[in-house]
């Protein structure tokens, strides 16, 4: 896992792409309540982590870690802890490991109370890095999106992305958004919550473990915490080294060295220790340590290739254990865990013997090689940090994991690397924040708890792979289509309601006018009757029938005057005959008037240039269909004709309706 800021080059193509697509919902501003300081404390406080008791689960090879911590007075407190060991030949696959984590978690959880449960998933099972993006309002998932895809290569069928925005920079005068990606494996995220779901404990949440440590660091559980600081976490096989700032991680790698290779080195070294040293005798206690008795420590098979520190990011010098479970002469890795949790109790200036004739200088001794690596890496990746990506150097480095309770561990990276080192004891019984219930008497298991307790400790900006920033996304689009619905039935409500109070004011300004009309109907003698207006509309219809008499009397005469009008000089009319027969035209014309069934009959000639004969009829029909008396026109009849004047004439007979007037 490695995070790297990374440029967007063509971010004219980049927008031009996203802003195309349309996909208004599909946005992720930036909350400008996010910066600032009261809306902050109130969002990080209902939003994620908003009930009252949240449980973490880590699930390791061999144990189960369980944090619960609850809310009071606005800060967590840690009540209960346990390391539950898993049992022989059982993973998470296994049909046993559901009923056992059930009954883990319920020892934290109260019947019918509300709460949260987060997991996490080991940092070297997912990836990932910074991109900066154009500050752009709408479809910044899709920017981060595709600029994550430019950056690497993954298969979104097969991974969960999610990212969160840690800050803003400038690069060439433009102001862009840092962005802190990530993804995991789909499968293990649908592993995660279908094994949690099929046990009766839903998750809220699934992080990866670095979260969960920042979780820790940034909750106030631990002061004082500087502006820059490095985090390693020391795992079974791997271990992960992270530099954070207060908004974000700067950057994060996984290497192969971890409590295995610990082991595996004390083993090595133990079977060349000289006889005149003595001989070591392990005694069984009454607590079997089911933790240390480690598998094997060849990496899994869908663990990630180390991510070492080349110039452009990598190096080759990391650590791989040979895999043996036993010493090939005398202690296994069983024997050799309990002889170091056997000097957890040995304070840092001890130098006396224990029965096993071994001091624990030489006991660490045995172990520097494997420190030694892990110091290495951890100088290469401060340093490659700080000199090829220009992140400031952290104040201060935290160790935590399965190794944290070795005496001499933190002086022994402090040495190394020149920088304040603090072991991370969240649950140190003289705290003020895990109650007086809360106790261990194994050291190895109450300083592994450091992520587990993180993960009970969730914030506003930790990753969730179960609840994505697309998801946040969809629900603040939701709200949003929401709002929009309300606010419309609000409006349509005044508008109904405006309506309504108008209508009611026109209804009583109508009676009052009706009033007023009756009354001053009153004053008039005779008073109006329906016999009255009976007589006077009888009257009013005679005379209407009287005028269209005279009015289909006279239409012919008022259509030949018309027609008279409309004859050009170049039109000479033959003869007219009114009929009063009903004419069918022998082709259909276009007007659509009503006809009175009554027509004239048109002969005429057309005195005109040959070429301009037809031309001028036809505009001669035009003007005839323009007039209103006039229903139909059609030509019966037209053709050249010689004899009725001196040369050719164009002669011509139309059918005229005419229209009712």
């Amino acid at each position: 896992m490695s995070i790297n800021d990374q440029d967007v080059s063509s971010t004219e193509k980049l927008l031009k792409v996203i802003r195309g697509k349309g996909g208004g919902e599909n946005t992720l501003g930036v909350d400008s309540a996010r910066n600032s300081g009261l809306f902050s404390k109130i969002r990080e406080r209902w939003s994620v982590s908003g009930a009252a008791v949240c449980i973490g689960v880590e699930i390791l090879r061999d144990t189960v870690h369980i944090v619960r911590t609850e809310k009071i007075g606005g800060r967590r407190r840690i009540v209960y802890a346990s390391a539950e060991p898993v049992p022989v030949g059982t993973d998470m696959d296994h049909d046993d490991f559901g009923p056992f984590l059930a009954r883990c978690i319920r020892k934290a959880a109260t019947p019918g109370e509300s709460l949260d449960v987060w997991a996490c998933i080991p940092a070297s099972k997912g990836e990932s890095w910074t991109v900066s993006v154009p500050k752009i309002r709408k479809n910044l998932g899709n920017a981060v999106y595709w600029s994550a895809r430019k950056d690497k290569s993954f298969d979104d069928r097969d991974v969960v992305f999610d990212y969160r925005i840690a800050g803003e920079t400038t690069e060439n005068d433009v102001r862009k958004l840092l962005t802190e990606v990530c993804t995991v494996s789909a499968a293990d995220v649908r592993r995660y919550r279908e094994l949690f779901a099929g046990i009766g404990f839903p998750l809220r949440g699934l992080t990866l473990s670095s979260y969960a440590m920042e979780n820790l660091l940034e909750s106030g559980f631990v002061e004082p915490v500087p502006d820059v600081y490095a985090v390693l976490s020391i795992g079974e096989q791997t271990s992960w080294i992270d530099i954070h700032t207060s908004e974000r991680m700067l950057f994060s790698r996984v290497i192969r060295t971890g409590k295995d290779s610990v082991l595996e080195s004390l083993m090595l070294e133990y079977d060349r220790v000289p006889e005149s040293e003595g001989e070591i005798v392990i005694t069984l206690d009454s607590r079997d340590v089911e933790a240390g008795a480690a598998g094997p420590v060849s990496p899994e098979p869908d663990d990630p290739e180390p991510d070492g520190l080349k110039p452009d990011g990598s190096d080759q010098d990391t650590y791989e254990s040979g895999g043996a479970e036993d010493s090939a002469l005398g202690l296994n890795r069983k024997d050799a865990f309990r002889l170091l949790k056997s000097w957890a109790d040995t304070t840092e200036n001890e130098t006396g013997t224990r029965d096993d004739g071994l001091t624990y200088d030489q006991v660490f001794g045995m172990i520097e090689p494997a420190l030694e690596r892990l110091s290495r890496q951890m100088e290469r990746t401060i340093d490659h940090s700080v000199n090829m990506l220009g992140n400031p150097a952290p104040g201060k480095i935290f160790v935590g994991g399965g190794l944290a309770f070795l005496p001499k561990i933190g002086a022994f990276f402090g040495e190394n690397l020149d920088v304040p080192v603090e072991v991370l004891d969240v649950l140190d019984p003289s705290s003020a924040n895990v109650s007086p219930t809360v106790f261990f008497d194994d050291p190895e298991d109450r300083y592994a708890l450091v992520s587990a307790a993180g993960l009970a400790m969730p914030s506003e900006k930790t990753v969730n792979f179960l609840h994505t920033a697309y998801d946040s996304e969809k629900e603040r689009a939701a709200a949003r289509t929401t709002g929009a619905v309300a606010a419309g039935c609000a409006a349509l409500f005044i508008l109904v309601a405006g309506w309504w109070w108008y209508s009611l004011y026109n209804l009583e300004q109508t009676r009052e006018r009706a009033a007023h009309l009756e009354s001053r109907l009153n004053e008039f003698s005779p008073r109006l009757s329906v016999e009255l207006i009976m007589e006077m509309a009888g009257k009013q219809r005679e005379a209407q029938l009287e005028t269209a008499r005279y009015s289909r009397r006279l239409h012919p005469v008022a259509v030949m005057s018309e027609i008279n009008r409309l004859t050009p000089e170049n039109i000479h009319m033959i003869s007219m005959d009114i009929q009063l027969g009903d004419i069918r035209p022998e082709r259909a014309d276009d007007d659509r008037r009503r006809t009175t069934g009554r027509a004239l009959v048109l002969d005429g000639v057309v005195m005109e240039d040959p070429a301009g004969y037809e031309a001028r009829l036809a505009s001669y029909i035009r003007r005839l269909r323009a007039s209103p008396l006039i229903g139909t026109v059609s030509i019966r009849r037209a053709q050249m004709d010689a004899g009725i004047v001196e040369g050719e004439v164009y002669r011509f007979t139309l059918n005229i309706e005419l229209a009712e007037v």
